[in-house]
């Protein structure tokens, strides 16, 4: 297992093929394992178990007044897929 203390996320078929051409995951793209707070490196797994690809988080809830928030996603910047 590669990078083992890095968090982790599984993503099935349709995530699968997000990862494969660079898109974003969002919550509803990931099996488990989304994170909801910090903007730390997770690796993506397959629905095998798989090493696919390692992203970033980014994104936050925007809580406070007057700020701009933007929607909670992971950013696959390593791919590993072929």
């Amino acid at each position: 297992m590669l990078l083992p203390e890095w968090p982790a996320v599984r993503v099935g078929a349709e995530g699968r093929s997000r990862v494969g051409h660079g898109r974003e995951l969002q919550p509803a793209d990931v099996l488990s394992g989304f994170p909801s707070e910090g903007d730390g490196r997770v690796r993506i797994l397959d629905e095998a178990g798989e090493l696919i690809a390692l992203a970033t988080a980014r994104g936050a809830g925007g809580d406070e007044v007057g700020t701009l928030s933007r929607p909670r996603v992971l950013h696959p910047d390593v791919v590993l897929l072929g």
